[in-house]
C-alpha cells in the first residue's frame, strides 16, 4: 500500500466518513488486508478516526 499517495490513503478514511453518516455511527475499527500495514497506513488510519486496525497474512494451508 506505500504505492499510494498520502491522499489517496486519507481518500480511504473519507470513506469510512461516509459510512458513518450512513449508518449513523462512528467508524473506529478497520481492516487493511494481505499484511499490507505500514506506518504511513497507520498514520493515515488515525487521521480518519481509526482507533483500532487489523491486518492478516496470507497463508497457504498444508495437509
Amino acid at each position: 500500500m506505500d504505492l499510494y499517495t498520502w491522499d489517496q490513503l486519507l481518500d480511504g478514511g473519507n470513506s469510512a466518513k461516509i459510512l458513518a453518516e450512513i449508518i449513523g455511527e462512528p467508524i473506529t475499527t478497520a481492516s487493511v488486508p494481505s499484511g499490507w500495514y505500514s506506518p504511513k497506513i497507520a498514520e493515515a488510519a488515525a487521521a480518519a478516526g481509526i482507533k483500532v486496525s487489523f491486518t492478516s497474512e496470507p497463508r497457504i494451508k498444508v495437509s
